[in-house]
């Protein structure tokens, strides 16, 4: 297993485990990243900022459910790198236009906010070797 490593030395480059603690043995972990645009880590449902983190585990393989293509929610077609996406509290990754006019809520808490969602560009998942 990966230990967990200070947020300084953190890649900017892909999407990690991100963790922060809260009070004495109170860590919060997350998902998350690097956004050069606004110079800070954007962690998907959280506003702290982490102070640790470690690789993603390589995900499942097989199984039911599983396809090797990550698609939209919304409109089931795939995620093509740099489409433009945002963040749906109970979908999740979404293509922007598909969330277009959707209310923007806070991921932590569901409560209406004003102002435009985030929108990022989409990078497949890296495999961890």
């Amino acid at each position: 297993m990966t230990e967990w490593r200070l947020i300084e030395t953190a890649p900017k480059d892909a999407l990690l485990l991100l963790a922060c603690e809260f009070m004495p043995n109170d860590w919060r972990i997350k998902i998350g990243g690097w956004r050069e645009d606004v110079g800070g880590w954007q962690i998907f449902g959280a506003s702290w900022e982490p102070t640790h983190w470690m690789p993603l585990p390589a995900p499942p393989t097989g199984g039911k459910h599983m396809q090797d293509d990550h698609e939209c929610p919304i409109c089931a077609v795939p995620f093509k790198t740099g489409d433009l996406c945002s963040t749906d509290i109970d979908l999740g990754i979404c293509h922007a236009e598909c969330l277009e006019g959707s209310l923007v809520v806070d991921l932590d808490t569901g409560d209406p906010v004003d102002g435009p969602a985030g929108i990022f560009s989409y990078e497949p998942p890296k495999t961890q070797d």
